[in-house]
């Protein structure tokens, strides 16, 4: 039993309050965040093996109002993605155990996994690699050298149609 006075899980209890004590199975990949001002958070995960660079970004995306879930290979990532549904999903190419290019043609075999927005962020600047990953329905290819993390910010916004 849970004495809440706000909660918000999937779309059938999302802003309704609740004011006597209730039981609650709560199922991860279902749990929608709110913050105080009502607002869905979204959830982000990194796919990326240099630990300084994953996280620049998750503090980067904390601070802009995201949650964000950490992988440090593709396998990883892609169990973590099945798992708990992120709304958007920044992956790297070349990571050890399973690289990204693996993980996301397994990501879209998996229905819901065809849909989930994917940004790649890598550091590889190879013609046939980024038309790999591009052929894979990624809706961005950043060479990290080349763009800036306000850019990234900016377009993760712009997709998941954030202000």
């Amino acid at each position: 039993m849970y004495n809440v006075s706000y909660i918000a899980i999937d779309r059938n209890f999302i802003g309704k309050k609740i004011k006597k004590r209730v039981r609650l199975k709560l199922h991860p990949n279902k749990i929608k965040l709110k913050t105080m001002e009502n607002k869905t958070v979204l959830v982000i995960e990194i796919v990326e093996d240099e630990p300084s660079v994953k996280s620049v970004l998750a503090d980067k995306l904390h601070k802009e109002g995201f949650s964000v879930i950490e992988a440090t290979n593709g396998k990883e990532g892609l169990d973590l993605a099945l798992q708990k549904h992120p709304d958007l999903i920044l992956l790297d190419i070349k990571m050890p155990v399973m690289g990204g290019i693996e993980m996301l043609k397994l990501l879209r075999s998996d229905s819901w996994g065809k849909q989930v927005p994917v940004m790649v962020l890598s550091n590889l600047n190879d013609v046939n690699v980024i038309a790999d990953a591009m052929d894979r329905s990624t809706f961005e290819y950043f060479v990290k050298a080349d763009i800036k993390l306000q850019d990234v910010i900016e377009k993760i916004k712009q997709r998941l149609n954030v202000s």
